[in-house]
């Protein structure tokens, strides 16, 4: 009797999951374990999900993997002016780290040729690695990659409820910049001056970027910056998240080219990390020196930098003091191809004194009060 019911039991459960996991297979919206079978576009929202579908089942072999400020950058175009079939995997707010998870099960897969990586400075002194929920999707466990659909979104709302709703079945989204946000109403009306950027009252994620601009000019103003402080340690702690979790791995790879890319933030930026935020700064000089340095070493990789380039002093380019207009992702891709914005260590040292000088010198004072004026308009 009891062997009858251990046998029933294991059936029973052989015969449920047999009942929910191949459907969820066969399925699969974020094409995870295959290509959609109608082969349809279709893509869903989250990239930290949806990138492992790109990587497992799409033919390229070269990527471009970035956060936002890579986001808006064409495969076709990077294809164009750089050579070789690129996709774009770059995800919103992916730090080093939990890019590194991404790149090497990547480059474990696939032969690729070239990778665009964006070296954003608010995660260079990183001290630690940020948890995150989806690296499972990373290993080379396939059965495990069934996690993604395990719970109450895909499961009951979606497989179980039978929706066809586009959060459960996909978008038909071009795979050319799959998480761009470049024709989002929301971000493009903040372009084209400062004024956009409090101009809708509704949006206090733009109004309260643009106070802390403010916040900044005051402090500024009144000589009250944030001091240098155990600032070698800092250096160090950051040199070691950068060695760990990307120049550890590219030193493993080298047929493959790297081209790390300091975002073109705004002059705006630069001078808040020149004027106010001094450790910030010291850390990101310290980095434009160490990579440029590294490449002349690693000879599969280039470093680029853009940030003594006259655009950037133009506010107008800019949504807030990172976020540039799409324009800047093309006109980056065309640089790279001329070799324009190369940093090494025979041009470094120049490099650096020229940006200083600009961060140095830019007006911060008059940005916060021209914010302040155009803040008191709008209320």
């Amino acid at each position: 009797m009891h062997k009858r019911i251990i046998l029933l039991f294991f059936i029973t459960f052989i015969f449920l999951n047999i009942l929910i996991f191949i459907p969820l297979y066969i399925n699969d919206p974020l094409q995870i374990f295959h290509k959609d079978f109608n082969h349809k576009k279709t893509l869903l929202k989250n990239m930290r999900y949806q990138v492992a579908g790109l990587i497992n089942n799409f033919k390229y072999d070269s990527i471009i993997f970035g956060s936002s400020m890579l986001v808006n950058t064409s495969s076709k175009e990077a294809n164009k002016y750089l050579g070789g079939n690129f996709i774009n995997i770059s995800i919103l707010g992916a730090d080093f780290y939990e890019r590194s998870l991404i790149l090497k099960y990547t480059l474990e897969k696939k032969q690729i040729k070239t990778l665009l990586y964006s070296i954003d400075s608010v995660y260079i002194d990183l001290l630690k690695a940020q948890s995150n929920h989806y690296d499972y999707l990373y290993d080379q466990n396939k059965l495990n990659d069934f996690k993604a659909y395990i719970n109450k979104k895909y499961l009951f709302d979606c497989f179980l409820g039978f929706s066809h709703k586009q959060e459960c079945i996909g978008y038909n989204k071009d795979l050319d910049m799959p998480s761009s946000w470049n024709e989002d109403i929301i971000y493009k009306r903040h372009f084209n001056g400062l004024n956009n950027w409090v101009k809708y009252k509704n949006d206090l994620a733009s109004i309260n970027m643009a106070k802390q601009v403010s916040f900044v000019a005051n402090k500024i103003k009144h000589h009250e910056v944030k001091a240098i402080k155990n600032i070698r340690n800092k250096i160090k702690n950051s040199k070691k998240y950068v060695d760990k979790y990307l120049l550890s791995i590219i030193k493993q790879y080298p047929k493959t080219k790297f081209i790390l890319i300091f975002p073109p933030y705004s002059r705006l930026a630069y001078a808040q990390l020149a004027q106010y935020e001094l450790n910030g700064y010291e850390i990101y000089k310290y980095m434009l020196k160490y990579l440029a340095n590294i490449s002349t070493q690693e000879k599969n990789i280039e470093v680029y930098d853009f940030s003594d380039e006259n655009f950037i002093d133009n506010i107008n380019n800019y949504k807030d003091p990172n976020h540039y207009k799409a324009d800047i992702n093309s006109w980056m891709l065309k640089a790279i191809k001329n070799k324009n914005g190369l940093i090494n260590s025979s041009n470094i040292d120049k490099h650096l004194l020229k940006i200083d000088k600009k961060n140095k010198e830019y007006n911060f004072i008059k940005i916060g009060q021209e914010i302040d004026n155009y803040l008191k308009a709008n209320n």
